[in-house]
């Protein structure tokens, strides 16, 4: 087995949806000061272009925002290794977590060809500083998506559960 496997992250927006946001609430604002300062009249479609703009503005500033961010994010999903994995993926992140710490790796589908890696945790509260709220069933679990993979999700369970099972049985010689 390899010392370190590393999930890249595929690239999940484009350079013209971000353009495409970024562009569209500009225009939106250079529309609304040209009017504050009577360059141009909208005349009797002013309140529904001011409402119009209001809402949608910060919503597409937003998402051009995190277009942005998404646009530059060169981390990896994971990094797994011989003492547990770095997940890069799930919010909040939560830094290494270790193998012993696992109780358990699935893989479930999703949608169309997308899978979702549930970690379920020995100790949820070791990881995450208060309880997580029981929104789903999954309280306590790290869910990841295979949705950013550029790897086979075949090959970074099928790692996990090889780490899991060199951890336990490491766990179990030191056991009387």
């Amino acid at each position: 087995m390899k010392n370190e496997y590393i999930v890249e992250r595929k690239k999940s927006v484009s350079i013209k949806s971000f353009l495409l946001c970024f562009i569209i609430s500009i225009v939106f604002i250079v529309f609304l000061v040209l009017d504050i300062l009577k360059i141009v009249d909208m005349k009797e479609k002013r309140t529904f272009l001011y409402i119009l703009i209001i809402l949608i503005t910060p919503i597409l500033l937003f998402t051009s925002f995190f277009y942005f961010k998404q646009l530059f994010n060169n981390k990896p999903i994971l990094k797994i290794d011989a003492n547990g994995f770095l997940d890069n993926f799930s919010r909040p992140h939560v830094g290494l977590i270790l193998w012993e710490d696992i109780s358990d790796v699935a893989v479930l589908p999703y949608m169309d060809d997308t899978h979702i890696i549930s970690i379920k945790l020995k100790d949820p509260l070791k990881y995450f500083k208060k309880p997580r709220k029981k929104i789903t069933k999954t309280d306590g679990d790290i869910m990841i998506t295979s949705l950013y993979f550029k790897k086979e999700i075949n090959e970074v369970v099928l790692m996990m559960k090889y780490y899991i099972e060199q951890s336990r049985k490491e766990q179990e010689k030191y056991e009387f």
